[in-house]
């Protein structure tokens, strides 16, 4: 997920006492204590967790009165030094404010030492912003210290940033309900352990509606039991935002139209409108509604409120109480869907591109919200069809993830998020998909999937550009090595032109640096190597 330069002076160990847990302290870059709130919580919560793993420690291990076998079974050597941590420091930057986006500094350096032969030292953590700090609190720190309260270092020098702005998980809650406590505890706490920084809920689909408005009594379905059963309160989705905003997590809600769309069966009545396969058929239950854009503009209507209705729902009041005033707040995401929407009966391909052209640019952006889509709504034949579907501007973030590729979606002039299914679907058995097929050269391509030709030209070069709109990671050679190593490559490769970086992707084997590929999935290189990994998905 990032770029980790992390150098280390070895020997055991630095320690967690239980008698004494470490206390965390916030500082201001110019000396004096920063009143961001979301960072006084995180070092609360990260305090009571480093509480707990010094109670764990093994007062054995480090102990230099231990026995030589007994240290070298534990791998370290017999008569090493063991100091405490007794203090966490955090220093932010003047200014760090809780507004959270994706172009939010997600940057730290992390420094963990003691003074010469002392048996206390303290760490210290600096970043840019008050989430970059977060970060460091609640996913590097704690994981140094996870195996029992003890870490394997004399000095360690942590300096982490992300090199993909967006990095994303999607529940699909219109299928499968994640109760509310599941999703805080276990969903988002563990997003945050591996910093990442964006949770799509796809709220809708033929299982449900899964958010609970009151002005859509209709949807209420928490009463039918089996499957069906489970919807979010408005209270429920305000306590998901404000915990995932502590944790600089942004929730991106999905309402998938115009397909998927059985669950809003029962707002027929308000004037909704459908296409429903013919009496026999049996279709996949994505394709067993969709709705219709009426002439009447019915549909339109009930969409209309039910769109403003989510949107505000998910705006999160205590978490625009906490940016009030720090500057013009970011624009907010709101995901239409768009996906597997395709023609039925009076639904032609044109009545669909007509009601995703009026979802994208008469309700999502006209709230003020930026509009997200699968990538069905801009990749469309004929071309025009996709343009009217994005509301004929370049403003709607793309997602391709079947049917094309970033690159495909960036030169129509979208920003993208990569989400391929072959690299980035988790519902598949290991079988299926084993763990080397989530490290994949992005730029590269996709296997079965029929793309534009790839024609580096001397007189266009494109890196730029396409560094601006991709937010799923770097497309390319640039995100993974220097220029000088990428441009020597696509030379031996015969795909370069003299003075620019050609268009194709490094392979992940020639591209990376990586030495460790660690759990918490971001790339662990030597100390002072030129970058961490080739590009993985959004």
């Amino acid at each position: 997920l990032g770029a980790v330069h992390f150098g280390v002076r070895g020997g055991c160990c630095a320690k967690l006492d239980p008698a004494s847990p470490a206390k965390i302290s916030i500082l201001g870059a110019g000396g004096g204590t920063d009143g961001v709130a979301v960072l006084g919580r995180a070092a609360k919560r990260v305090e009571g967790v480093l509480a707990q793993l010094g109670a764990m420690a093994d007062p054995s291990v480090g102990d230099s009165n231990a026995s030589s076998a007994a240290a070298s079974r534990r791998g370290g050597p017999a008569g090493h030094r063991t100091w405490f941590v007794r203090a966490v420091r955090v220093e932010v930057a003047p200014g760090a404010s809780e507004v959270l986006s994706e172009r939010t500094s997600w940057a730290y350096n992390l420094t963990c030492r003691s003074a010469a032969l002392a048996s206390e030292g303290e760490c210290i953590i600096r970043a840019a912003s008050a989430f970059g700090a977060v970060a460091a609190l609640q996913s590097a720190l704690v994981q140094l210290f996870a195996h029992g309260g003890v870490a394997r270092f004399q000095e360690l020098h942590v300096e982490d940033w992300p090199d993909y702005p967006v990095r994303g998980l999607m529940l699909d809650v219109g299928r499968r309900f994640v109760p509310k406590e599941a999703l805080l505890h276990e969903v988002i706490d563990g997003m945050a352990l591996v910093r990442m920084n964006l949770l799509q809920l796809h709220l809708s689909d033929f299982c449900r509606f899964s958010v609970d408005l009151p002005n859509f009594p209709e949807l209420n379905r928490s009463l039918e039991g089996g499957p069906l059963e489970g919807q979010y309160s408005l209270r429920d989705v305000g306590d998901i935002v404000e915990y995932a905003h502590d944790r600089g997590i942004m929730v991106l809600p999905e309402v998938d139209l115009p397909g998927h769309a059985s669950c809003l069966l029962p707002l027929e009545g308000r004037g909704l409108e459908f296409c429903k396969p013919p009496d026999g058929s049996q279709p996949r239950p994505e394709e067993a509604a969709k709705v219709f854009d009426d002439p009447n503009g019915r549909s339109r209507t009930v969409l209309q409120r039910l769109i403003a209705d989510t949107a505000q729902a998910f705006a999160g009041p205590g978490v625009a109480a906490a940016e009030a005033g720090a500057g013009p707040p970011p624009r907010r995401w709101f995901h239409v869907g768009g996906d597997e929407a395709n023609a039925m009966g009076r639904c032609t391909q044109s009545n669909i591109a007509g009601l995703e052209g009026f979802l994208v640019k008469d309700v999502v952006t006209s709230l003020g919200l930026t509009p997200v889509a699968w990538e069905e709504l801009r990749l469309k034949k004929p071309e025009e069809l996709g343009v009217v579907a994005v509301g004929g501007s370049t403003e709607t973030i793309v997602v391709p993830w079947r049917l094309g590729t970033v690159r495909r979606v960036i030169r129509r002039g979208h920003r993208a998020i990569a989400a391929n299914l072959e690299n980035h679907y988790l519902d598949y058995s290991y079988e299926q998909n084993s763990v080397n097929v989530f490290w994949y050269d992005i730029a590269a391509p996709r296997p079965g999937v029929r793309d534009e030709p790839d024609e580096p030209s001397c007189q266009q070069p494109v890196w730029d550009f396409v560094a601006l709109r991709f937010l799923g990671g770097r497309v390319g050679t640039q995100g993974t090595v220097s220029f000088a190593e990428a441009e020597k490559h696509c030379i031996a490769a015969g795909e370069a032109c003299a003075g620019i970086t050609c268009q194709r992707g490094v392979e992940a084997s020639l591209a990376t640096k990586v030495e460790i590929r660690s759990a918490s999935s971001f790339g662990i290189s030597a100390k002072g190597a030129a970058g961490a990994g080739a590009p993985l998905g959004g």
